[in-house]
């Protein structure tokens, strides 16, 4: 990554050595411009042969085959980038890898199915859209009586009823308009802005495809949520947090959520913790001892609660004083995580307060977030969104910092990837 901010210094250009001769003093015109007319054509024909040779393709439609370049009128130059009207051949890249775009919707497809116990064969079905063939799958395991099996199944059941409430829960941002958010972020580099294009229409067409796909599928509604309902009276705990989620009734949802937490099940552990968060924070504080226990113990395996209970012990939510130490190492353990609030929550403490992190510390969360994004862990609908993020708060704070500060920020952020990259991974449902 370059080092944002620093700009080498301008070197004067030097005068000329003499002034312009008068008319007396110019050599007197000779008959030899057909020789040099001829030669100069030469050199003109010699050198656009030359780039041809090394543009193969260029005008044709394989060389057209790219994103389109951003329209100069969305574009914004940061001050001493080159203008992106000086050469549109430039702002062409290599497509992106068609297995970078399958590991996104794989991995989105885990975030729609996460917290259900789901089987990579069915990931990578949802993935592809083929939700009739997930659906029969998962219906011939329910009905041979796999609980797990009915429980992901009412997932996908939901999927396709509910399509934007499951990306919703899976924190999945709205789709956004490219160009005029590549406009203020601009320069954006031509190979992220490929990826960029690239997810964002392989989310589209994702969508599009599940909704046709959902149409086709056979979903018998009422046999799916009586089987569900016959596990949770039977004590199935993922059936249990399953059910939870249909009653309007919010005593009767934690009801449902506290017996399949007590039985261990961490979705339910957190569901529990978010919804007694919630009362709390609309003032209702009568359950604020549970509020406590429940968000520690869904602490321990949720990122999302984790950087909760940071913000919560940040701001003094839980009836205790404000403790910034406790809250901070909080924060940083869920950003090293993967969970992007986190971050967020970190970087509200005051730098006045010495348990603040430093900017360098701040620049080194921020790149380990940017590598998680570019591994492909958040999906196709998140890519580009935070791409951008990343982008623009790695330039606000690296603006900041001197080169050799920047140099250090750098490697911890490098550090900070080789040793909490697997666990992240695994944390945010990611290959």
């Amino acid at each position: 990554m370059g080092k944002s901010g620093y700009t080498a210094p301008c070197m004067a250009r030097a005068g000329p050595k003499r002034t312009i001769p008068s008319a007396a003093e110019r050599p007197a015109p000779t008959r030899r411009w057909p020789a040099q007319v001829l030669a100069g054509a030469a050199i003109v024909v010699a050198v656009f042969l030359l780039l041809r040779w090394m543009n193969p393709g260029e005008d044709t439609d394989e060389g057209l085959s790219g994103a389109e370049p951003a329209r100069p009128e969305t574009q914004t130059a940061a001050p001493g980038a080159p203008s992106p009207t000086e050469n549109p051949r430039a702002a062409k890249a290599a497509p992106p890898d068609p297995q970078f775009l399958a590991r996104l919707q794989r991995n989105a497809a885990r975030r729609w199915l996460r917290d259900t116990p789901y089987s990579a064969d069915i990931v990578d079905l949802v993935a592809t859209a083929r939700i009739p063939e997930a659906a029969a799958l998962l219906e011939s395991r329910s009905a041979a009586g796999d609980r797990d099996a009915t429980v992901v199944l009412l997932q996908v059941q939901m999927l396709c009823q509910s399509p934007e409430e499951v990306r919703r829960n899976a924190r999945e941002p709205e789709p956004i308009a490219l160009d005029p958010q590549l406009a203020r972020a601009a320069p954006v580099p031509n190979d992220l802005r490929e990826r960029m294009e690239a997810s964002y229409r392989a989310d589209l067409e994702t969508r599009a495809k599940l909704e046709q796909s959902c149409r086709e599928a056979r979903l018998n509604d009422p046999a799916i949520v009586q089987r569900v309902r016959a596990a949770a009276d039977a004590g199935h705990e993922a059936s249990l947090w399953a059910l939870g989620r249909f009653f309007d009734d919010a005593e009767q949802r934690k009801r449902h959520w506290l017996s399949a937490a007590m039985l261990g099940y961490p979705a339910a552990q957190a569901a529990l913790a978010q919804t007694l968060l919630e009362e709390s924070l609309q003032g209702d504080r009568r359950n604020r001892g549970q509020m406590n226990f429940w968000l520690q113990t869904a602490a321990k395996h949720s990122p999302s609660i984790k950087a909760q209970l940071g913000e919560c012990v940040l701001n003094g939510c839980n009836a205790q004083p404000p403790d910034t130490g406790a809250a901070a190492t909080l924060l940083r353990e869920a950003t090293l995580l993967g969970e992007r609030s986190a971050f967020d929550a970190l970087a509200t403490i005051s730098r006045g307060d010495p348990l603040a992190p430093s900017e360098e510390e701040l620049y080194g969360l921020r790149s380990f977030l940017q590598r998680l994004n570019e591994t492909g862990c958040y999906g196709a609908a998140s890519y580009p969104v935070f791409a951008l993020e990343n982008l623009r708060s790695l330039r606000d704070i690296g603006r900041g910092l001197s080169p050799h500060s920047l140099d250090e920020a750098e490697k911890l952020g490098a550090a900070r990837w080789h040793n909490h990259n697997v666990a992240a991974r695994r944390a945010q449902y990611c290959e």
